[in-house]
């Protein structure tokens, strides 16, 4: 019994075609006839397959898939990935860094991106790895742009936010998913397709308890995941939905690969946990 849990919202424009390739081999190629498969589209339950002999509805499916819109959030040209995000909530300085050019080069972000109201806004809980209490900032930070950290620092509280109520939603399809085939006999596979998510690991926002649920439900019902990264590790350097150029190229990048790695880091985990494997 197989079930295909495809993460739309954590598919980009980029990784729709390998995803639809690599789903269409498997299903065709890979599984055998005798192989009862489910798929379930997150977000979107109605372009669901409940589990089926039939590889008919699973690849008309398959070719309805939809990529994720772009993460860009609110505001003229915003650049703040939830991966920097987090990396900055973190205490990553180098993500910091480039948050801080990236404010400089577009003061209006600050009016835009920070809603009214946001809970980061109580300084001394934005970061982690940070100075005294009496002192918000994470060590390192020089005394002049101390004041723009800062206000970098809700950004990426409200933006982080916003990505970890999306990784929720994954979650909670994956448990449902992973559940689903528990009182079935004989071998039990998940399928996760997907570029990865953040759990906002390290930070006040951690999503531990999703996770967890997850690894409870695979080890319970013997079900192991196996996750697909469609297109591989790509950095998202140079990903349609980052917009703009701040910063030099290579804080750019180095701060890309960090993000992507927090990313694939959650499929690598997830499946470890469980007994599957990562797959790219």
């Amino acid at each position: 019994h197989i079930t295909i849990v495809i993460d739309e919202p954590h598919l980009s424009r980029r990784s729709l075609g390998p995803a639809k390739k690599v789903l269409r081999r498997f299903v065709q190629e890979t599984a055998t006839a005798d192989d009862r498969i489910a798929l379930v589209v997150v977000g979107r339950s109605a372009s669901s397959v409940p589990s089926t002999p039939d590889r008919g509805p699973l690849l008309q499916a398959i070719e309805r898939l939809r990529a994720r819109a772009d993460w860009i959030m609110t505001g003229h040209g915003a650049q703040l990935t939830p991966e920097q995000a987090e990396l900055i909530l973190q205490g990553d300085l180098s993500a910091l860094e480039l948050g801080t050019r990236i404010l400089t080069e577009d003061p209006g972000q600050k009016s835009e991106m920070i809603p009214p109201g946001n809970p980061a806004g109580s300084e001394s809980r934005v970061f982690r790895g940070r100075n005294a209490s009496s002192d918000p900032t994470p060590v390192g930070i020089e005394n002049d742009v101390k004041g723009l950290a800062l206000d970098v620092g809700r950004q990426a509280h409200a933006i982080l936010a916003q990505a970890l109520s999306v990784s929720e939603a994954s979650l909670d399809a994956i448990v449902g998913a992973v559940w689903s085939v528990a009182p079935l006999p004989g071998e039990k596979v998940c399928l996760l397709v997907s570029e990865g998510f953040l759990l906002g690991r390290g930070t006040e926002q951690e999503r531990a308890r999703g996770y967890q649920q997850v690894i409870d439900a695979g080890t319970r019902s013997g079900v192991a995941v196996y996750a697909v990264v469609p297109s591989g590790l790509v950095s998202i350097a140079g990903d349609a939905s980052v917009v703009g150029v701040a910063g030099p190229a290579g804080l750019r990048d180095r701060v890309a690969r960090a993000g992507v790695r927090l990313t694939i880091e959650t499929l690598e985990r997830m499946a470890d946990d469980t007994g599957g494997l990562l797959l790219r």
